[in-house]
Parts: C-alpha cells; structure tokens; sequence
C-alpha cells in the first residue's frame, strides 16, 4: 500500500511539475510576443529580447487599478497585453485629465525607467489587462549589450522631441 501510495505522490508531483513548465513556457510566450509587438524593441536582437523576457513577468490587473502614480519613482517598463493603460494627470482642483490609453504594442515608463525619475502621469488599468512589466536593470543591461535597441530608443526619443517641439510651436503660432 506505501509502495502504491508513494508511485500516486511520484505521478502527481511530475504531473504538477509538467503543468508548472507549460504554464511558465506559455507565459515565456505571450511576454515575448509582448515585447516583439512593440516596434523598437522588435528591432533588437533574438537574444536581447530572450534575455528580456526571461527576467520580464506577467501581470493580471483588474479594471481600474493603478499600476503607477505621478511622481512616484517607476522602476518597470510596462507593456499592456490585453485591455487598455489609462495615463492621467490631476490638476490642483482634484480634476483628472485622461490624455491618452496605451493599447498592445505601446509602453510607459521609458523615460523614468532610463532616468531614475517618477512617472508624470498616473496609469490606470482600463478593462482588465494584463500587463508585462520589464525590469529597469534588465532594460538598461539589455541597452548596453545591444547597439541596435540603443539606436532605437534614442530614434524614438528624438521623434518624441520633435513632435512635442512641433505641437508647442503650432500652439505658440496660432496664438499670434
């Protein structure tokens, strides 16, 4: 009867370990799917984005919760991979303005995660999402083994500078 007992503890610890290793392989998965949906990180290397989604977890947030608030320090990219990021800024009367919602293939956090900065805005789960959350360590790691995922970031940067310099210009003209 122990001999027996024992082979059913052996085959229901392998059959727990087995759905352990397909469920972490499964999530391996969608987090590298994640990160390749994103156009500038796409552009990195095979083994940059392995090595990012290894050290990277999957999150499952409800609708409506906060995952990173105005000036508090953010110490993880995050990449919606389902539902919506809501980014929000609140003015000194309490009223909250909704500026944008991140969808799949877009993140937060670059600027703060690459300058030890807080968020400058508040980021709101919109619909339940689920949400990859990339390490700053393994980010900047990543940035400096891969050339061509540093080439990326400082050509989205740049963009984001020209079109924040061309919307200010546009508003200062049209006021003239």
């Amino acid at each position: 009867l122990a001999v027996a007992v024992s082979r059913r503890a052996d085959t229901t610890s392998e059959g727990l370990l087995l759905e352990y290793v397909l469920m972490q392989n499964e999530t391996s998965t969608r987090i590298q799917k994640a990160l390749t949906n994103v156009p500038w990180l796409s552009a990195s290397s095979q083994a940059t984005r392995q090595c990012l989604t290894s050290q990277s977890s999957l999150e499952q947030v409800a609708d409506g919760t906060t995952v990173a608030w105005c000036g508090r320090q953010v110490t993880h990219l995050l990449a919606p991979i389902r539902g919506s990021l809501e980014l929000s800024i609140t003015n000194a009367q309490g009223k909250r303005h909704v500026l944008l919602r991140l969808v799949p293939g877009k993140v937060f956090g670059l600027i703060p995660v690459l300058d030890d900065s807080g968020a400058i805005h508040d980021v709101v789960a919109r619909g339940a999402c689920e949400i990859v959350r990339v390490p700053q360590a393994a980010l900047r790691h990543a940035m400096r083994t891969d050339a061509e995922l540093s080439d990326q970031v400082i050509r989205l940067l740049c963009a984001q500078a020209r079109r924040t310099y061309h919307t200010l210009a546009s508003h200062t003209l049209s006021a003239m």
